[in-house]
């Protein structure tokens, strides 16, 4: 399938390419779709089975964030980054590369990130990087498939110069609906990234879950990703 897209770098992780200026890479680029001709698909196409039942978990931190469409819920653990608390959340926890601080205030900064949250628990995080999550909402035209979407933005993470496959793509079913999982690696500057993300369209909004950790954390987080994930709700 060909598109001609506009890319949307979303702040997220800051890639460094020797002989290159730095600049600033999305996890995951987001496609605004301008036109598309039917051809093939990179996506797994296994059949996704029935959504499973609501989730929810009473100890967890729950953020309604019905302005943009969605709730979510997160570990007690796992701590909000915004304009307001940011200043106290790297007071707080003095571990945060400072080049990962510097990323955090820019993308707060960035109208597509409507929730942003860090994991502070030593299991998942030290000083050369802290796990994190995030979601992004982006309007796209109504007539957007999550099949032709997820594609899109599969095409654009392949061409990246930092992207290590493969790239692990496959459709799902959670809670609140069709999904696309996809998991690959980024190349930074001293060390590899592990990403995992879940990608939803509702309606004219696509929203994309990304969690972000080291490959040798990923076993003893990619459980919690996987609930975090079930507890997403769409409020419209």
């Amino acid at each position: 399938m060909h598109f001609r897209i506009k890319p949307l770098s979303i702040w997220a992780l800051e890639l460094r390419t020797p002989g290159a200026r730095s600049r600033l890479l999305s996890t995951a680029l987001v496609a605004v779709l301008a036109a598309a001709a039917c051809g093939g698909s990179a996506t797994k196409q296994a059949k996704a089975s029935p959504s499973p039942s609501a989730v929810s978990h009473p100890t967890w931190t729950s953020f309604d964030k019905q302005a943009v469409g969605f709730t979510i819920q997160v570990p007690p653990h796992w701590d909000e980054a915004s304009s307001s608390t940011i200043n106290k959340l790297l007071q707080n926890n003095p571990n945060v590369p400072s080049d990962m601080q510097t990323q955090l205030r820019s993308a707060l900064a960035n109208d597509a990130i409507k929730l942003y949250v860090l994991d502070f628990d030593a299991d998942a995080s030290d000083q050369r990087f802290v796990t994190n999550f995030n979601v992004i909402e982006q309007s796209i035209p109504s007539d957007t498939t999550l099949q032709i979407y997820a594609d899109a933005n599969a095409n654009q993470l392949q061409h990246l110069s930092a992207f290590h496959p493969p790239l692990d793509q496959a459709n799902v079913a959670l809670p609140a609906g069709k999904a696309v999982r996809m998991h690959y690696s980024l190349d930074l500057s001293t060390l590899r990234a592990d990403v995992t993300q879940f990608v939803f369209v509702h309606r004219a909004s696509a929203y994309i879950l990304t969690f972000t950790t080291l490959p040798d954390r990923l076993d003893r987080v990619q459980s919690t990703f996987q609930s975090i994930a079930e507890t997403f709700r769409f409020t419209s």
